[in-house]
């Protein structure tokens, strides 16, 4: 496993120490988690809770629309 030498004001470095124990693990492991995320590629997971949470009657499915309507596709 590497290391790296980083310098954050101190403040910055209480609230990661601060956040890493609410989470119950190291400054480094909270740290490399926070990373990971930024260095994802994918979509957030959190992203697929949010799917069907709003409960409003004005949000509804649309009706499919019919192929027919489209424009024919210009040669190139």
């Amino acid at each position: 496993m590497g290391q790296m030498v980083i310098y954050i004001e101190n403040d910055i470095k209480k609230r990661i120490e601060r956040a890493a124990k609410s989470k119950n693990t190291s400054s480094s492991r909270w740290v490399t988690d926070v990373c990971l995320k930024q260095l994802d590629d994918e979509w957030p997971k959190e992203l697929l809770d949010l799917y069907g949470s709003v409960k409003d009657d004005s949000f509804q499915r649309p009706e499919p629309v019919d192929p027919s309507y489209d424009a024919p596709r210009e040669l190139l």
